[in-house]
């Protein structure tokens, strides 16, 4: 997306997710890594989220390196544990960097091509993305995994 688009787009965080994202934002955080430009996807989010509900760590087209160098970068220098994406291409750049690959089957993909790629969880809806997240919110809190921004 190009900072044009994003000026013309009505689009903002998908509203079942804001209201975790500011939980995880406000917390631990969490990070992004997109295909588009930077200022593109901090104006999207700025649409829904308050300043310290965005994320720790935005990695965009505009930083050196591919997807799979900038996944790589989120799990050594952040502790990412998994990533959270729509197509086929983000499952096998998530497993590619050593992070789990969970799937998200309303983005620009067709389910098969996410099957295909074989993630670790596949979620359905947005609401199933926010019961994710708030898991490992729970997760996180017990000592039993990781800070939730290093699982999204």
């Amino acid at each position: 997306m190009t900072d044009i688009t994003a000026d013309e787009s009505s689009h903002g965080v998908i509203p079942e997710l804001a209201d975790v994202l500011g939980e995880l934002g406000r917390g631990p955080g969490y990070g992004v890594v997109t295909g588009s430009h930077r200022i593109a996807v901090e104006r999207l989010l700025r649409r829904s989220l308050d300043a310290d509900a965005m994320p720790s760590v935005l990695l965009s087209r505009d930083e050196d390196g591919s997807k799979e160098l900038k996944l790589r970068r989120l799990h050594r220098q952040h502790g990412a544990t998994a990533y959270v994406g729509d197509t086929g291409s983000d499952v096998r750049h998530a497993r590619a960097a050593g992070l789990r690959a969970i799937a998200v089957g309303y983005g620009y993909a067709d389910i098969d091509d996410l099957a295909t790629a074989g993630p670790d969880l596949v979620l359905h809806t947005p609401a199933g993305l926010d019961a994710w997240c708030r898991s490992q919110l729970t997760v996180g809190t017990t000592g039993a995994a990781s800070a939730p921004w290093r699982t999204w």
